[in-house]
């Protein structure tokens, strides 16, 4: 793919220079003039449009700073304001109640010296009276507190609000100062650089050849590096599920005949059953089967599907020391049902059990 996109990037670069070739250039020193305008274009509408959109950008940052910082400032001094109001209205029903329990500290203190109260209930009274005074001055040290912090806080967001105009101002003047300066510079730099554009040269049609065979190679490293690219891709010749990857991207492929990976078809499963060859004429395509295994929880159920045709060796060995191992088999693939194709999806080569029914 590298490959590829560098040939494409070359077709354009040998483009670009039999372009200029038509165009009269007979030397690198037209092509550099133009290439010194086009620069000097490219960069005067670039300055332009960044310095036009720092400035944009600083106004608008100004004016939505200004306004985060005022509404602050105004949620801060209507916060002063209401917290101040509350805490008044506290403090004057704090000194009504105050008030209220010094006036029957009073008329009880007068019953006590008659004699008519105990001294208990005299007391009870002062606590009263105590209490209320201590609510009264708990609420005044919060309403200062309140004042100082609230106050505190409004004064550091108008120093914010100040410090953040004069701040974003500077900054405005000097993007507005490099844009002046921009504009001011770079025409004048193009319109000297095509006064030095004026000598045009005859188109040399040796030049223009020896530009087109540059984009005729370019073009061909195309092709090729498009047909290297096709014949690098490794395709499945049909649907599966990969089974185990021998080689990843930018391993070398094993010699052992591995290949890059083994693929399988599970979606539909078979179980391989060796018959004895002397029970292989009772096995008959269509018949039911049952598969089992010590890793499977239930039974899986499939069809015979395939009558092997050649007698071999006996491949699954038994863990019985007593079996024979040397007897004769025929492979049956039994078609597993759906069902049960589903739930052995993930255990090929898993080791099983069939039961033909007869």
């Amino acid at each position: 793919m590298a490959a590829l996109k560098e040939a494409q990037q070359q077709v354009k670069v040998a483009q670009s220079n039999l372009d200029q070739v038509k165009a009269g250039a007979k030397t690198g020193e037209i092509d550099a003039q133009k290439s010194t305008i086009a620069r000097l274009e490219a960069q005067l509408r670039g300055d332009v449009a960044t310095g036009q959109a720092t400035v944009a950008r600083f106004k608008a940052q100004l004016s939505g700073a200004v306004a985060t910082q005022q509404e602050t400032i105004a949620r801060l001094e209507a916060q002063l304001r209401g917290d101040v109001a509350t805490q008044q209205e506290t403090i004057a029903r704090l000194e009504a109640q105050l008030r209220n329990a010094q006036t029957e500290y009073q008329r009880y203190q007068q019953l006590y010296q008659n004699g008519a109260i105990s001294a208990s209930i005299l007391d009870s009274k002062r606590l009263a009276v105590d209490t209320a005074q201590d609510q009264v001055n708990e609420a005044k040290a919060n309403l200062k507190r309140t004042r100082e912090i609230l106050q505190k806080q409004i004064d550091e967001a108008q120093a914010n609000l100040k410090q953040t105009r004069e701040t974003l101002q500077q900054q405005i003047n000097e993007a507005q100062a490099t844009l002046n300066k921009t504009t001011a510079t770079i025409p004048q730099q193009i319109n000297e650089a095509k006064a030095n554009l004026n000598r045009i040269a005859e188109v040399r049609p040796t030049d223009v050849q020896a530009a087109q065979a540059t984009v005729d190679k370019a073009l061909a490293s195309v092709e090729k590096a498009k047909a290297d690219l096709e014949t690098a891709y490794v395709r499945s010749p049909k649907d599966g599920r990969i089974l185990k990857l021998h080689a990843r991207p930018g391993e070398a492929i094993s010699n052992q005949g591995e290949g890059i990976f083994k693929l399988g078809q599970t979606d539909q499963m078979y179980a391989v059953a060796e018959v004895y060859e002397t029970d292989i004429g009772k096995v008959r395509l269509g018949q039911r089967a049952t598969v089992t295994s010590d890793a499977l929880t239930g039974k899986l159920q499939g069809t015979v599907d395939q009558i092997g045709w050649e007698v071999g060796k006996k491949d699954v060995l038994s863990t019985d020391p007593a079996a024979a191992t040397d007897v004769r088999v025929v492979e049956v693939k039994i078609r597993l049902d759906p069902t049960s194709s589903q739930q052995v999806a993930a255990l090929t080569n898993l080791q099983v059990t069939v039961e033909i029914q007869p």
